[in-house]
């Protein structure tokens, strides 16, 4: 469950009930592609405990 701020704008708010209403007919139609998600970004899904006990900092991420 998530809750948009008040200063959303009505475009935004209907983009996010559409892209909502995408993913639920997906779910329905081919729910194995969800479970293969993400599928657009350059990594797939991130391996979080790898990711703590081998962490990276760098000082970009301070800037």
């Amino acid at each position: 469950m998530f809750e948009p701020t008040e200063t959303e704008s009505v475009q935004t708010l209907e983009a996010l009930a559409q892209a909502i209403e995408r993913i639920a007919q997906r779910a329905k139609d081919d729910p194995d592609s969800l479970h293969r998600a993400p599928q657009s970004t350059p990594v797939s899904r991130v391996d979080e405990a790898r990711a703590a006990r081998q962490l990276i900092a760098t000082a970009d991420a301070v800037r």
